[in-house]
């Protein structure tokens, strides 16, 4: 069976040609999202010759956003609707999904095979072996998936204690950010008044233009979030301390909230092109920043961090192998 998978992003769409049993990479190719009409994005695709010369048992489209229906899907931060009906020339067979439900599928992949542990260190850790090599199958229990760039998403992974899995979707980040101190609280206030908001959501805070804002608020000088990264003094600056600090706050919450024995699993664009903003010492204390029997639990559970850019690929075309095993 040959899949098209693509992880429709709020910057770019990456596409991938797979092949099942085992499930293996053939072609990859990324491309702007921005244009007038996913259809012109996949006729673009579909005229590299790799792709229009193997013919498609199913098409998975991992698209940022909710996903309420099969036929039309709205992406969060692109001005275009993906309409099933237009896309039947290219494929018969069409699954949409959530990006981060790619990315929770993509935990039963290869390309979670250089995650890097980032907590606890390996002496206290009973999740993974020697070697410390990511695995997700050796036991029943939950993994959260969680992931800033352009904005943030999260979704959970379940294995069964008959060893069946599943992937719980959410759309978390359109929920209210946690601020705590009263410093933290002026800049929410500040991220109001600036973007004209009810209230801040996870999305604001943790993201992109989430980090633009936070240096803006504690700095008063406005940058790109590479260009703020990039400088020398980042490491030990308070923007850096800060996003880390609220990072780990939101990745104890979904490990709180989902139960998550298995661990977390960090990705998205942030971290992907940034690994010191979930590896600072603000992360590791805000993390397991809770008493009693909970502190206990959060200080053994592991953090992983996938730097592979192609997971939503991976992932999309796995759930797709488990879709087509269904039907």
């Amino acid at each position: 069976m040959h899949i098209l998978a693509a992880d429709i992003g709020g910057t770019y769409s990456r596409f991938a040609l797979f092949k099942d049993n085992p499930l293996c990479l053939i072609h990859k190719e990324y491309i702007s999202s921005y244009t007038t009409s996913f259809t012109t994005i996949l006729q673009q695709i579909m005229s590299n010759s790799l792709f229009a010369s193997v013919p498609l048992d199913m098409c998975v489209l991992a698209i940022a956003g909710p996903i309420d229906n099969q036929e039309i899907v709205k992406p969060s931060n692109l001005p275009y609707s993906i309409i099933k009906k237009d896309l039947l020339s290219f494929c018969k067979n069409i699954l949409f999904i959530n990006d981060f439900e790619a990315q929770a599928w993509s935990c039963l992949t290869e390309s979670m095979s250089d995650a890097v542990l980032l907590h606890p260190e390996p002496k206290h850790n009973s999740f993974h072996n020697n070697n410390n090599v990511f695995s997700f199958n050796n036991k029943s229990g939950r993994l959260g998936v969680i992931g800033a760039g352009t904005g943030l998403g999260m979704a959970v992974l379940e294995l069964d204690m008959y060893g069946k899995t599943k992937v719980i979707a959410s759309e978390g980040g359109h929920s209210a950010f946690p601020f705590i101190t009263n410093h933290e609280l002026e800049f929410g206030n500040f991220l109001c008044q600036k973007k004209k908001l009810n209230y801040a959501r996870l999305d604001d805070v943790l993201s992109g233009s989430g980090l633009t804002w936070l240096h803006l608020f504690l700095t008063k000088e406005q940058f790109k979030p590479e260009e703020i990264t990039l400088k020398p003094e980042f490491i030990d600056s308070e923007t850096h301390t800060y996003f880390s600090c609220f990072y780990a706050r939101i990745c104890r919450s979904l490990a709180l909230f989902s139960l998550t024995q298995q661990g977390i699993v960090i990705t998205g664009g942030l971290a992907k092109k940034c690994q010191i903003l979930v590896n600072h010492p603000s992360f590791k204390k805000e993390f397991v920043n809770i008493g009693g029997e909970h502190k206990k639990i959060l200080s053994r559970m592991p953090i992983w961090l996938n730097c592979n850019d192609a997971s939503g690929l991976w992932g999309a075309a796995q759930a797709g192998v488990i879709y087509s095993s269904k039907n």
